[in-house]
């Protein structure tokens, strides 16, 4: 996939986070299939999309996703949590606002809803996509994300995240 996007994001006791996390090749030699969640997109539609709801619904805390690499402690993980459960809220009260957003206006509110009354794992998987470059995705991403950041702040493990270095 040409200029594509990844993800990877973990939840761990601290002493097993690479002292060097820069990008997604640190985070990766940590991968444990069912332990983790990844993520991909085409032509990094994804994070852009995530920058775009960061700031269009007032949400610094989203800005670890922006990042290279990013590792919060148990009460961070627990902050972010809660600003991405208030997110999913608001979505949830009005779907098409999400879409507007995203020039994505071919999604119904009956189908951005379903996404968000499913089921999310803190190990995903996502939601079926071709390219990750869709709204059923993002909400899909954000909610995997919430349920991982949930589970590293009940768990006392610390979130680490990292993603592909070149945003081109």
């Amino acid at each position: 996939m040409a200029n594509s996007y990844a993800s990877l994001a973990m939840a761990l006791p601290k002493d097993e986070i690479p002292e060097r996390l820069e990008c997604l090749e640190d985070l990766i030699p940590l991968y444990k299939d069912g332990a983790s969640l990844h993520s991909i997109s085409r032509k990094n539609w994804l994070i852009y999309a995530v920058e775009e709801c960061a700031a269009h619904y007032g949400c610094p805390r989203l800005a670890y996703l922006s990042q290279s690499a990013s590792v919060l402690s148990p009460a961070e993980a627990a902050l972010v949590a809660e600003e991405i459960s208030t997110l999913l809220k608001t979505i949830e009260r009005n779907p098409a606002s999400l879409t507007t957003l995203l020039h994505q206006d071919g999604w119904s509110n009956e189908e951005i809803t379903a996404v968000l009354q499913a089921d999310a794992s803190p190990w995903g998987p996502l939601i079926d996509s071709d390219d990750g470059d869709d709204v059923p995705y993002l909400v899909s991403f954000l909610l995997c994300q919430n349920a991982l950041l949930r589970h590293a702040a009940e768990h006392n493990l610390h979130f680490a995240f990292a993603q592909t270095a070149s945003l081109e």
